[in-house]
């Protein structure tokens, strides 16, 4: 199984999954990222495959994908996004905007002497890629989006939209409802999960099957005058899904010990100033080659009317209807849960679309890479 041979190895250790872990000071912030390259010529030699993770991810959710990138002759690349791992983190939610997502991603592809890329993303990393799509289609000629489809442009700001329905978060008197979203944007959220910490990463990757009951039942988002957290609303596993080691979850747990959670929490507290500042981006469909790869069982399909309605979606915000892939069975942590099937769909994507965002000869002989930083 998976979980055997990656306990087997230390799954800490980027080279069990064919990587490396470097750093650079890129677009004003300290970065680090997981690649595959071997020598500085490999970012101009090989296709390269930006992954960008969601919440609460690192570049460690790509670590199935990252080997197979190297395998298939690739190279892949997976940051720590803004705000999480050994990437800063800035303070104010402002910095967390799709400009400056993008500048951070763009630069980093600069640094690496890489001028297109193949853009993978999951979760609120695939969230961020319709919109990187859209706004860089010449750095970015294909994408493959994971579990988050994309519906276009909302009609008005989202947690504007949320707070119609669930209740207002910032006024606690009116006794909102729970949604993980607007309890993402409360100042007390990153000591809400702080306080978690494992016990977060249980009820994510724990086996549903054989758990305690929740810890609080209540659908309010104030419960005796106190916010409660997702992870306190789940089920409580006693033991993990069979796809991932104990060995993994760890490597979860301490970098978000060693990190913290405000930056995560800050990509939603910034959504309403993202829809404010990308006006553009009302009406516009995606041109290039898109995939979208989800678990049939991903709760985030209902938050988009369900499987039924990816068709109509993707009609409305892709020019060309893009390859959809259900993994029948399968949750939101499709990477992982299901690395071959997921593995196999992507670079069989990816070979079909080479042409788009592999270098030409004149490319590769003028370009230099970042051979004085590696």
């Amino acid at each position: 199984s998976v979980s055997a041979v990656v306990e087997a190895a230390n799954p800490a250790e980027p080279s069990t999954w064919s990587a490396t872990l470097r750093e650079a000071q890129l677009n004003g912030i300290g970065q680090r990222w997981a690649d595959t390259a071997v020598n500085a010529e490999d970012y101009v030699r090989r296709p390269v495959v930006l992954f960008m993770h969601g919440w609460p991810e690192s570049w460690f959710s790509w670590r199935h994908q990252l080997r197979a990138a190297a395998a298939a002759g690739y190279v892949g690349v997976a940051p720590d996004m803004r705000g999480y791992g050994g990437t800063y983190a800035p303070a104010h939610s402002a910095e967390y905007t799709v400009y400056s997502l993008a500048g951070d991603m763009l630069a980093l592809l600069q640094h690496l002497g890489v001028r297109r890329a193949a853009l993978v993303g999951h979760d609120h990393g695939a969230n961020l890629g319709w919109k990187l799509a859209l706004l860089h289609p010449r750095v970015f000629p294909c994408y493959v989006a994971m579990s988050v489809p994309y519906g276009g442009r909302p009609r008005a700001p989202p947690l504007e939209t949320f707070r119609s329905t669930y209740g207002d978060e910032r006024q606690p008197e009116t006794d909102p409802s729970f949604f993980y979203m607007l309890h993402h944007c409360l100042p007390s959220a990153g000591a809400d999960y702080a306080r978690g910490g494992r016990a977060v990463f249980q009820s994510i990757y724990g086996d549903p099957r054989d758990a305690d009951p929740p810890e609080v039942t209540s659908r309010r988002l104030f419960v005796e005058g106190v916010p409660e957290p997702a992870w306190r609303r789940e089920r409580r596993p006693q033991r993990l899904l069979p796809w991932i080691s104990q060995g993994e979850v760890d490597y979860y747990v301490s970098e978000f010990e060693r990190s913290g959670w405000e930056g995560g929490l800050n990509w939603y507290r910034v959504l309403d100033l993202d829809w404010v500042v990308t006006p553009q981006l009302d009406g516009r469909r995606l041109e290039q080659p898109v995939a979208f790869i989800a678990g049939s069982r991903d709760p985030v399909l209902n938050m988009y009317g369900g499987v039924e309605s990816l068709g109509s979606l993707f009609g409305r915000t892709c020019v060309r209807q893009p390859t959809v892939c259900l993994l029948e069975g399968a949750g939101h942590w499709i990477q992982q849960e299901r690395p071959d099937a997921v593995n196999t769909l992507l670079f069989e994507f990816l070979t079909e679309h080479l042409a788009a965002f592999a270098h030409s000869p004149n490319e590769r002989a003028s370009s230099v890479g970042p051979s004085s930083r590696l």
